[in-house]
């Protein structure tokens, strides 16, 4: 129903993961199942075929595989087990709609939970693979994928880092899609009821100040509005989704909107890019394809 609304609106939607090595997209009974017995492999192609054919001609792009360098590896998989689990994810995607676009999803752009020696579920190798080392493992395998995905929540670094980030993930070639983002307008506990791997992120990792400012409304729409310039003038990046529309949010207070339906600034900036732009931000072209320089959120 959600899908026939944003159809309606002429809004472009994403299909979010497909696949997720991680408890909170894993039923009981997927447990147990095992790479050395082709369980996984054919549990991957049931699944991802499932939701691809379900929304064929709706739905033109995918998370194919979510955060799967180490960081959520329930199953246990060696490295070159994991860069093959993602190639049989986009190889399903393609299999089921030729046309559909594959987008591998990573995490920690800067490798701060390697410099902690830190995954959430899995084994903690000895050497653990950053977004960057785990691209290039997939690339090595041969697949075939349409974009990067990128997770922001709350960078703790400042526009250039993130632009020198982007420099480092260009060299794939491939365009890059800011697949969740999100900064807070004001501080808010962390939820109850949180796991230990979401904890690490939201009280550590995705936590504290900028520049020694504490969040506000103000800002997050600086912030907001510096990102989305830059990402902007990336000619690489494709896409960008603004994670949590409402709060609380996944970072805790980083909606553009109050839980009252209140907008904050932030969400006059961005009208104020869009107005700059020339396009509306998130809605799709007749042709199916998003706009030159598009940014949806």
């Amino acid at each position: 129903r959600l899908q026939a609304d944003f159809e309606k609106a002429g809004i472009e939607t994403k299909g979010h993961p497909l696949w997720w090595a991680h408890t909170a997209g894993m039923p009981p009974w997927t447990h147990e199942l095992k790479w050395e017995d082709g369980s996984i492999a054919r549990e991957i192609d049931r699944v991802v075929k499932r939701s691809v054919n379900r929304y064929k001609g709706r739905i033109q792009y995918y998370d194919a595989i979510n955060e799967a360098h180490d960081w959520c590896n329930a199953y246990n998989l060696t490295h070159e087990q994991s860069a093959l689990e993602t190639k049989m994810c986009c190889d399903a995607i393609h299999q089921a709609n030729p046309d559909a676009k594959a987008v591998i999803n990573t995490c920690f752009m800067f490798g701060e939970n390697v410099a902690d020696g830190r995954v959430q579920f899995g084994p903690v190798y000895d050497k653990i693979l950053t977004p960057y080392s785990y691209m290039q493992l997939v690339e090595e395998a041969g697949t075939q994928y349409e974009a990067i995905g990128i997770q922001l929540y709350n960078p703790a670094r400042d526009m250039l880092a993130i632009d020198k980030m982007y420099d480092r993930f260009s060299v794939f070639g491939k365009p890059v899609h800011l697949t969740e983002l999100g900064v807070p307008s004001h501080y808010q506990p962390v939820r109850p009821n949180t796991t230990e791997g979401d904890m690490y992120c939201l009280r550590y990792m995705y936590y504290g100040p900028w520049h020694d400012v504490e969040w506000n409304e103000r800002l997050q729409a600086d912030w907001i509005e510096w990102f989305y310039t830059i990402s902007y003038a990336r000619p690489e990046v494709e896409a960008l989704t603004w994670w949590s529309i409402e709060d609380p949010g996944y970072v805790t207070g980083s909606g553009l909107y109050y839980t009252s339906g209140i907008p904050k600034e932030g969400c006059f900036r961005l009208k104020a890019l869009e107005k700059q732009w020339g396009f509306d931000f998130g809605k799709k072209q007749p042709s199916g394809a998003l706009p030159p320089r598009s940014i949806p959120i």
